[in-house]
């Protein structure tokens, strides 16, 4: 079975189970059951590569059996197969959504220009510099949804096709999100001639500040002013 195919069935099986689980809940007492869990070193692999399950924390998580049935981490498996997974603790409910879904929910003045290791960047638009110096600033909000905190920074940052000298970096705790922007002073849009931002280009470095050695660049990001 091709992967989208599977993404679908596990989706749609996860679906299911949240359904049946709803319907049984409504009219039921919740009660206490003493059972016995098997631990056996279950295994998961995807396409052939075994998946490393944690939880929301990072912290490893074990499959286990359970009157013969397997029970697996509904939050690994759906982030190998690129679901977006949450839990509302209001309604006891483990919500699931496609990357189509989540997008759909974005408002119209955002755009996700990043999404990767639990890290999230959105372009929020453009507002006039506040700063004596003028300019602009490119409005950013940054999501760390993993366990370790990060520090963001751009490289390669262009305006209109010119390389332009930015201010910008940006701490984020684990869990945690923060509104930055990017500053582009009048000084440096004049160097290169620019009276009117068209296009950016930049690459985001996400770096790990729990040791300072593990870091990430992305892929050449291009923004539509």
């Amino acid at each position: 079975m091709k992967r989208s195919g599977f993404k679908g069935f596990f989706a749609g099986v996860l679906t299911t189970l949240l359904l049946v689980s709803t319907i049984c809940m409504a009219g039921a007492t919740v009660t206490n059951i003493q059972k016995t869990l098997e631990y056996k070193d279950i295994q998961v692999t995807l396409d052939g590569k075994k998946l490393d399950l944690k939880d929301a924390k990072g912290n490893a998580v074990e499959p286990f059996m359970l009157d013969g049935t397997n029970y697996l981490p509904v939050r690994a498996l759906s982030e190998a197969l690129g679901l977006d997974v949450s839990w509302d603790g209001n309604t006891n409910t483990v919500v699931l959504k496609t990357a189509e879904a989540k997008q759909e929910e974005t408002p119209a003045t955002e755009k996700l220009l990043y999404d990767q290791d639990n890290v999230k960047i959105y372009y929020l638009g453009i507002t006039a510099g506040s700063s004596s110096l003028g300019g602009s600033n490119i409005n950013l909000r940054i999501e760390n949804n993993s366990s370790k905190g990060v520090m963001v920074q751009t490289r390669d940052f262009s305006v209109n096709g010119f390389m332009t000298d930015c201010v910008f970096s940006c701490e984020v705790a684990a869990g945690k999100k923060a509104n930055s922007d990017i500053k582009l002073f009048q000084s440096a849009l004049d160097e290169n001639s620019i009276n009117d931002i068209t296009g950016v280009e930049l690459k985001f470095k996400i770096i790990n500040t729990s040791d300072w050695t593990d870091s990430t660049q992305s892929k050449t990001i291009s923004i539509d002013i």
